[in-house]
């Protein structure tokens, strides 16, 4: 059994594209979390320009995948640069290849719209968004960019 004060944290396996706002990508994490029997509540690991990926989370707790690794070796996913180990599992356990929109490269920034499809309300082909990729762990060197159009999973994270 592992301690409560651990929290987990998974790439969906829903695939998601932006233009219906971030709320939209909160409820692909909290069905992919019910299907997969898993219990509390999860939101995406997304950035808007009032909101960083930190902000949503409390600070202080130590998160792991699905199968028990952790992210980090020490507590405080959201005040550092890089993952000690790629999230890159799903809510099931199964290796996930695709990469995963953030719409920021740092969890702890506040992005601006040219980087999360516009606070994720835009789906055009004419525009991208910043993403990280699942089988690297470096967050200041895998991010990437890509059309708003792309449909790709996202990081989940229980609160």
């Amino acid at each position: 059994m592992w301690p409560a004060w651990n929290r987990l944290a998974f790439v969906s396996r829903t695939k998601w594209t932006p233009g219906n706002g971030r709320a939209t990508a909160d409820t692909a994490c909290a069905g992919d979390a019910m299907s997969a029997g898993l219990q509390g509540s999860f939101l995406a690991a997304m950035a808007t320009t009032t909101e960083s990926i930190a902000s949503r989370f409390q600070a202080g707790h130590i998160y792991r995948r699905i199968d028990g690794i952790r992210l980090l070796s020490k507590a405080g996913l959201f005040d550092t640069d890089f993952l000690d180990v790629p999230a890159e599992l799903d809510s099931l356990g199964s290796r996930v290849d695709d990469d995963y929109w953030t719409g920021t490269l740092k969890w702890n920034t506040v992005t601006q719209a040219s980087s999360n499809c516009s606070d994720w309300t835009d789906g055009a082909a004419t525009t991208n968004g910043d993403m990280h990729e699942t089988a690297y762990t470096d967050l200041r060197s895998s991010a990437k960019r890509e059309p708003c159009s792309f449909n790709l999973p996202v990081l989940c994270i229980q609160e």
